[in-house]
């Protein structure tokens, strides 16, 4: 038995400790065109070069690289990573971009024009981790300290923020410097503020990895008040230290590869408690290095009262569950556990979650995880509904509606007094990425996919240059690019009504639809003019709002970089720091068409799962709209079943 987990050990563990290591690190700062410099990547792969060669590191170091050397800079990494026992690194600080849910990490030469181009003018992030793939070693670092915002995001149709999730290799961790879809901040001083967090964590003794990652991680987020938060993926095969193991002794100078397979397996048993591993490792090494520690140990075990079981391990967030690693089975929270080191899995469901030694060494102590501590798993739950960001709408009165000299002016909006109460209102639109976790989360099937009344969703074909409901199209499917930053469309009142109801099953509640009068009352923020900025068409309109723009060849002779959509709070706010209330998509209300307003405009329909044949009310127009149509005293009326690629909706709250 022992010498088979002996033969395991060493398949496990031998490459980690006497592998070749090699690295390859790209900064990227001096870009040309539109992209402008960055401050710190030079310095950068400058600094984390000379670190990893203190590491015990090969390093090749590109510094504002071309597309041609960055590929050469590749290949002959990836012939690296095929010698034996080799451990890989990559790391790359400049400009990233995420299109069609690939990664580019962009040369200093490229010349990009539009989205189009960055498959040709960039690189492939997916090329390193095929490489490492191909190459077949057992544990590769990739560290991405690219997710900027996107230069060239004015000239793309469907501009993402940050980086997407890749699918790494056997064996590979991926280290993103903030969580997919967000960007990092660059920096004040000589290094971003990331990589400056991760150069101090690697050249900390004692700390795997998973444990270098995560104390970036958790320093960027504090640092960042818990805006930025480095992103992991992937599981290594065994432990790796970039600066040696509190566990792992100094390699004797004249030792010989038999020596390092004793300083494995030793390293393997030190922290047991059972006479039974040293003595396997007695019958292995009899004079061994660590014979006379393993007959101490032996001694010590077999004078040792056994310690009182009232020991145990438990995780921080309530209801996780917490599993013991290195002993079998693998014990539930709260077994009783003797004093000894544990390697121990805290996780719970919705949750990433978190592994690390566990030491247990006096009586009745409590190790607790570190999973609320731990910035990397709360943050991004699967399935959570997350409170948006919401803006105190202070009370006050208002004239509802436009006056009679109004250019585009419609016979339902004659102007009235309204008075509304304080609520609350959400800075932005609901993304798609926030309706995913409800569609993840409930299985739900919105009312394009199901075809009811019409087919699909009413989007814009760039094939029949015309809108049309067209079978297929959904809330994730809509007929052009859109990521999850975007605001959600192609869903209809009914579709939101479910929404709201799992949302507000998920924390406080009380979450639902503006009324209309709100609505109009928050968009003007104290103003009265024909749009909320001003009275004229011109083209301070694209500063505010995705709107009509010469994409289109309408009024407005401006352009405010998107056809379609654009990401929520790409705009100037109104004087409420509301985001996006004109233009880019219609917004749903939770009041019934009422064309007299005579009331109807200042409540919620109270029948909100059963109107059927009620038109209700969406305003703020959208990023295909007609000047009239943007216009903040502007009514659509829909019926509750109406999906429309240039509806949404953002979320009201009663104080």
């Amino acid at each position: 038995m022992y010498k088979t987990l002996l033969f395991f050990l060493l398949l496990t563990l031998l490459p980690m400790a006497h592998a070749n290591r090699y690295a390859l690190v790209i900064g990227n700062s001096h870009y040309t065109g539109s992209a402008g410099v960055l401050k710190n990547p030079v310095n950068d792969a400058e600094d984390m070069a000379i670190l990893l060669r203190k590491k015990q590191f090969t390093v090749t170091v590109l510094k504002d690289a071309s597309k041609r050397q960055m590929k050469e800079g590749f290949d002959t990494f990836t012939r690296q990573l095929s010698q034996k026992d080799a451990v890989g690194l990559f790391f790359f600080a400049g400009h990233g971009i995420e299109v069609g849910g690939r990664n580019y990490l962009i040369p200093v030469n490229a010349n990009i024009q539009g989205e189009a181009d960055v498959e040709y003018e960039g690189i492939d992030a997916g090329r390193v981790i095929k490489g490492m793939e191909y190459a077949g070693n057992n544990l590769n670092m990739v560290i991405l300290d690219a997710c900027r915002n996107n230069p060239y995001a004015r000239s793309f149709r469907s501009a993402s923020r940050g980086l997407a999730k890749m699918s790494p290799s056997k064996g590979s961790l991926i280290l993103y410097a903030t969580s997919p879809g967000d960007v990092a901040s660059d920096g004040s001083g000589r290094n971003g503020l990331f990589t400056q967090h991760l150069l101090e964590a690697i050249d900390t003794p004692n700390l795997t990895v998973e444990k270098v990652f995560k104390v970036t991680a958790n320093k960027v987020y504090e640092e960042t008040a818990k805006k930025q938060l480095p992103w992991q993926q992937g599981v290594m095969l065994g432990d790796f230290y970039f600066s040696g193991s509190t566990t792992v002794p100094d390699k004797p100078t004249n030792s010989s590869d038999g020596n390092q397979a004793e300083i494995i397996y030793w390293t393997s048993i030190q922290n047991e408690q059972n006479i039974a591993y040293f003595k396997s490792y007695l019958q292995q090494y009899p004079e061994g290095i660590y014979a006379s520690l393993a007959h101490l140990k032996i001694n010590l075990l077999s004078n040792k009262t056994p310690s009182v079981a009232d020991l145990t391990l438990k995780a921080s967030l309530e209801d996780s569950k917490v599993k013991i690693l290195n002993i079998p089975p693998k014990y539930q929270a709260g077994i009783e556990l003797k004093q000894k080191t544990h390697h121990a899995e805290a996780s719970k469901s919705e949750y990433q979650q978190d592994t690390e030694w566990a030491e247990l060494s006096d009586t009745k102590k409590v190790h607790p995880m570190a999973l609320q501590q731990t910035a990397q798993v709360v943050i991004e739950p699967k399935f959570r509904a997350v409170a948006p960001s919401m803006v105190n709408i202070p009370k006050g009165c208002f004239k509802m509606g436009s006056p009679s000299e109004e250019v585009g002016r419609d016979n339902d909006e004659e102007q009235h007094q309204v008075c509304v109460e304080t609520f609350q209102l959400a800075k932005k639109e609901v993304t798609r990425g926030e309706f995913r976790q409800f569609i993840q989360a409930t299985k739900y099937k919105t009312q394009a996919e199901n075809n009811v009344e019409k087919q699909g969703c009413f989007s814009y074909s760039s094939s029949e240059n015309e809108w049309a409901y067209h079978s297929g199209y959904y809330w994730d499917s809509v007929g052009y690019n859109q990521n999850d930053q975007h605001p959600v469309i192609c869903i209809s009142w009914r579709d939101i009504q479910y929404y709201i109801d799992w949302f507000n099953q998920q924390g406080e509640g009380g979450y639902r639809l503006p009324t209309e009068a709100e609505w109009e009352y928050a968009a003007r923020a104290g103003t009265q003019s024909r749009f909320f900025w001003s009275n004229e068409i011109d083209s301070t309109a694209c500063f505010y709002g995705n709107v009509n723009d010469i994409n289109w060849a309408n009024e407005f002779t401006c352009d405010d970089g998107y056809e379609f959509t654009a990401p929520v709070g790409n705009y100037k706010a109104n004087d409420f720091g509301l985001y996006d209330m004109t233009g880019n998509v219609r917004e749903w209300t939770c009041s019934q068409y009422d064309k007299k307003g005579t009331g109807g405009e200042e409540k919620c329909t109270s029948n909100k799962h059963t109107i059927d044949s009620s038109a209700l009310v969406s305003r703020g127009g959208s990023f295909g709209h007609v000047p009239r149509w943007l216009r903040v005293a502007y009514r659509f009326k829909s019926f509750p079943w109406v999906r429309n690629d240039a509806v949404g909706f953002r979320l009201a709250r009663t104080n």
